[in-house]
């Protein structure tokens, strides 16, 4: 089996678990129905943390999309500054109010939930491709 097969495979591993972590939850709370339903939730926190992925979601567009497919800009984490840092940043703070957003209702378990979903989510995301996996050349 050749290394990209692998890779794949694990990518839709992953992608997969997040998945079922967002249909069964902990096994006791679904996650979806908590999200819709539970008055419990820092609904303060998980506003900040959609705004957070809203916010990194415009800076994939902007770099990724906009940059180098359009304006065929190469290499923009490094032509564009500030792209990386505040990407994490915002990335950093969705995680934080995430968890705290959830930790009423999921406790400890909220942590672990957030971290393989948001784990999922990028190794689902490796799985449409890019111009990392077109073997970009590097000077």
């Amino acid at each position: 089996m050749s290394n990209r097969w692998v890779e794949s495979f694990i990518a839709a591993f992953w992608a997969l678990l997040a998945g079922g972590i967002i249909y069964f939850g902990n096994g006791e709370h679904d996650l979806i129905r908590t999200l819709l339903y539970n008055p419990f939730l820092h609904r303060r926190f998980l506003q900040a943390s959609l705004a957070g992925a809203c916010m990194n979601a415009a800076i994939y567009v902007y770099a990724h999309l906009w940059k180098e497919q359009v304006c065929g800009v190469q290499d923009v984490t490094h032509k564009i500054s500030w792209v990386v840092p505040v990407g994490a940043f915002t990335f950093a703070t969705s995680l934080v109010c995430m968890i705290v957003g959830l930790w009423p209702v999921f406790s400890f378990f909220a942590p672990v939930m957030v971290v393989l979903l948001l784990y999922g989510l990028v190794m689902g995301l490796s799985l449409l491709g890019g111009s990392a996996q077109q073997g970009v050349k590097r000077d």
